[in-house]
């Protein structure tokens, strides 16, 4: 069976980063923007479209789907990545902005953001698949040649 990793490899990775030394109360920060963004469910929710866009592409993979959404929560879960994405969010903003960001999702328009985000997500995932997809001959074209190219200054 063909299991397609591509939108699993994207998750797994950002989950790959370690815990970065970042500012305590940043960190606290970060984890009280996770609580206003809901991202226990957001992430959920993301786990959840992504699985079921493979499923959607490879039909063969529907009776997987509640061992493929076991596996996901146990790796990318909110409860696995939360203190890892918290030091990720630490590195990339101060506290101050992080109160900011926090004070934008409890906006009605921030709320809104946070409910169309990962299915927006989706599409663009599956949109650029799509779009490389479409262009896979020009890619090997341009590999043909490269790799035609690099075997003459071999030759050198």
């Amino acid at each position: 069976m063909k299991i397609r990793i591509a939108a699993c490899t994207v998750l797994l990775f950002l989950h790959a980063f370690p815990v970065f030394a970042a500012d305590e109360k940043a960190i606290n920060a970060a984890l009280q923007l996770f609580e206003t963004m809901n991202m226990r469910q957001t992430l959920s929710r993301v786990i959840e479209q992504i699985t079921l866009s493979q499923i959607q592409k490879d039909p063969a993979l529907g009776p997987y789907k509640d061992v493929m959404l076991k596996f996901m929560d146990k790796h990318m879960g909110f409860d696995s990545v939360k203190m890892d994405f918290a030091a990720i969010y630490a590195e990339a903003f101060t506290e101050s902005e992080l109160r900011e960001i926090a004070a934008f999702y409890r906006t009605p328009v921030g709320q809104k953001a946070m409910q169309k985000l990962p299915e927006l997500s989706v599409k663009g995932s599956e949109y650029g698949q799509r779009k490389v997809q479409e262009n896979l001959g020009e890619l090997r074209a341009m590999i043909t040649e490269e790799s035609k190219r690099i075997q003459e200054l071999q030759k050198k």
